[in-house]
């Protein structure tokens, strides 16, 4: 589902015409979406709207806004699909169990999410557990509420002009209502400074001066006098590390967890796909749907990029493209319920393919050499009837994350010599390092480089808010929504609780998933370590081979001429600072 409205709280008479005129320029910029449909209700100085999109089967029964009747009563829409549907419904809503009503229907989503938050706002905050963004408007207190999930699965962009509020799932819900809107010239700055993949330092920020984000986790209030906001999620602050357990333990418990994390996401009537490669993540997502869907009868629906036959050598000086096809029929044999699809990632032109990407996704972007792919297998997706596409992109920072400078610097730090020596012992025999080049390294790592530094990342609200936000704009565009249960709240919350040595011992990289996994996954994907989970990486032959007339077309950084000889990665990072370069230059006046 979708959402947009625009609000008046007091204070400015907002005659009807021009409110119409608003609504039906916020509802034109979704005629391109794929909804199911669109509900809307035009009041007194409001109007609120929600695009349902028929994931699940209770989606079909939402009928928004709910609210009560009367000048003074509330409204509530939602872009929501919930998880733990069974528990809100019986313990925060209060429904009865097996509900039903006299037309044969049962409470949908988002009619449950509206009786817990009307009841219980505190208790729905910490309780509720999926993909959802909402706004619950008081008409007679003069206030508007808009929230979102934990980890940032679903969007809410927002602007706000004396009284009156404006809020949208895309940006162009907003900026249909005005044309002068100035470049927020920090968050460029910005953009161009950060080494990572990141696009913004501040996970409420966008390109335009007055629009802000919702930031993961976060509600805000908006009434007569001013605004509220907080972040009513932080695992952090109730962080205990788990000790004294065996690893038979450990490994009951991540099992749990993924599993739950996975069979929870999955939903509903239509088909269920995968962004599968042949790295840990995606195979730890898979493990667990396919038997889950082949208990149901179900087929689980994969997309692998793969490169085109010329691109499968070693290029000169650079990178070997890396066709994972043969690690995918491994799964396919394992599971036997696996019916794969391979998208060749060469189309020809990469700057027009991110281009029109770019105008989709509404906001520059840094993992460009990505998103073709990932769009072209949404709409696979689509079309073999997909309603859920599962992934595990944030797994490298969660359930397979785990490195060993990581963990020697931790045992240094924490005075753990012999430990640690028997640690780089290990690592020294497997990798063939001397113990000279090993001490070099660490004693010129930086203060932010152990466990305890690193482990914020994990919760990281701004790569949060980055893929969520992405994979709402793709989701739009097809009508599958991504699920990824390898950033759910609770895997989230179990990896912060785990000790380092669970990640990386004895050797052993991305432990979690290479130990406790054993038997859920073909061994040669567990063992293997190096030159899979790399999709994609065919647009970078391309982006070579194209360098010379993209460094024409677009305004590339000081100092890239025709004659200075760069590596690919200087290539990848000129190519998305030209392209958000050329973004500035055409959205702003």
């Amino acid at each position: 589902m979708d959402l947009q409205a625009g609000q008046r709280l007091a204070g400015e008479s907002l005659c009807d015409g021009r409110l119409r005129e608003e609504a039906a320029r916020m509802r034109e910029t979704y005629k391109s979406s794929c909804l199911d449909r669109i509900e809307e209700r035009l009041g007194e100085g409001y109007y609120f709207a929600c695009g349902v999109q028929n994931v699940t089967k209770e989606a079909a029964w939402e009928h928004f806004p709910y609210g009560s009747a009367g000048a003074d009563g509330d409204l509530f829409i939602a872009d929501v699909i919930l998880d733990n549907r069974a528990r809100m419904l019986r313990e925060v809503a209060g429904y009865m169990e097996g509900t039903v009503r006299t037309e044969g229907t049962v409470p949908p989503d988002g009619e449950i999410l509206y009786e817990s938050f009307r009841k219980a706002k505190e208790q729905t905050l910490a309780t509720a557990r999926g993909a959802y963004a909402c706004a619950y408007l008081e008409r007679g207190k003069g206030s508007l509420t808009l929230f979102n999930d934990a980890v940032g699965n679903r969007s809410v962009y927002y602007f706000r002009e004396g009284h009156r509020i404006y809020f949208s799932s895309l940006l162009r819900g907003i900026l249909c209502e005005r044309q002068d809107w100035k470049s927020n010239e920090g968050w460029f700055e910005r953009f161009v400074a950060m080494e990572d993949l990141r696009a913004a330092a501040e996970p409420r920020e966008t390109p335009y001066t007055g629009i802000y984000r919702l930031q993961p986790g976060e509600v805000i209030v908006f009434t007569r006098d001013g605004e509220r906001r907080r972040s009513y999620w932080d695992p952090f602050a109730t962080r205990k590390v788990l000790t004294g357990k065996t690893d038979e333990e450990y490994r009951e418990l991540v099992t749990d967890t993924l599993k739950s994390c996975v069979e929870d996401v999955i939903r509903g009537d239509k088909e269920t796909g995968i962004l599968l490669s042949g790295g840990l993540d995606s195979n730890a997502v898979a493990a667990f749907a396919a038997p889950f869907l082949k208990d149901r009868g179900r087929k689980l629906y994969s997309f692998t990029s793969v490169p085109q036959e010329k691109e499968r050598a070693i290029v000169p000086g650079q990178y070997a493209v890396e066709d994972e096809r043969h690690y995918v029929e491994l799964v396919k044999s394992f599971q036997g319920n696996l019916e794969p699809e391979y998208i060749v990632t060469d189309k020809g032109d990469l700057l027009a393919e991110n281009r029109k990407l770019l105008e989709l996704l509404e906001v520059p972007y840094k993992a460009v050499l990505n998103l073709p792919w990932m769009y072209e297998s949404y709409r696979r997706a689509a079309q073999k009837g997909c309603g859920i596409l599962l992934s595990g992109q944030y797994g490298n920072i969660t359930i397979s994350y785990g490195d060993f400078r990581c963990l020697f610097l931790t045992l240094l730090r924490q005075g753990k010599l012999l430990t640690l020596t028997r640690e780089i012992d290990a690592y020294r025999r497997k990798y063939r390092k001397s113990r000279r080049w090993i001490w070099k390294d660490l004693l010129t790592a930086g203060q932010d480089e152990d466990f305890w530094a690193v482990s914020r990342y994990m919760y990281d609200k701004n790569a949060l808010r980055q893929v969520g936000e992405y994979e709402v704009k793709l989701s739009l565009a097809t009508g599958v929504i991504p699920r990824d249960p390898t950033r759910d709240k609770r895997m989230i919350e179990l990896v912060l609780s785990l000790p380092p040595e669970q990640f990386t011992h004895d050797g052993q990289e991305r432990r979690l998933v290479r130990r406790y996994l054993r038997g859920y996954i073909p061994e040669k994907i567990l063992t293997e370590e190096f030159h899979k989970g790399r999709q994609g990486v065919g647009s970078g032959e391309l982006l070579t081979r194209q360098w010379e007339q993209i460094r024409k077309e677009l305004a590339m950084p000081a100092g890239l001429s025709a004659d200075v000889r760069i590596s690919r990665e200087q290539m990848v990072r000129a190519f998305y600072l030209g392209l958000a370069a050329e973004y500035q230059n055409i959205h702003y006046n």
